[in-house]
């Protein structure tokens, strides 16, 4: 008797977990999550960002981390304001993007570090 509960409630389980199983990537909208309820998925506003778009877009970002480092409103960064900011790559790349050795960085250094660092990868 023992072996045959056992048996229906495997039985029972299994159904139960193919009737709540998560829908199929095709089923879900673009970035979905399955265990969102449907009323609260939201497809996406917009396109993602590409080519030039997306290079503005990360020089945007990289602007708001400086001028948010900046707390000076100096329009250079000391590598304590970085590291401050939490920005390590400027930290641990400090003294290869201040050229001129003067103990601060601007923005457009960071920028030509990071475009000629990428140019060479």
């Amino acid at each position: 008797m023992t072996k045959l509960r056992t048996t229906g409630f495997i039985a029972l389980m299994l159904v139960a977990a193919t009737a709540v199983a998560a829908p199929s990537p095709a089923e879900l909208p673009q970035g979905g999550d399955p265990y969102l309820p449907q009323a609260l998925r939201k497809p996406p506003t917009q396109a993602s960002p590409s080519g030039a778009a997306l290079q503005a877009k990360v020089e945007q970002k990289l602007r708001e981390i400086f001028d948010a480092a900046d707390t000076s409103r100096s329009a250079s960064l000391t590598r304590v304001q970085a590291a401050r900011a939490g920005w390590t790559m400027v930290v641990r790349e400090f003294d290869r993007i201040d050229t001129t050795r003067s103990g601060r960085v601007s923005f457009e250094d960071i920028q030509r570090f990071v475009r000629a660092r990428n140019a060479s990868r």
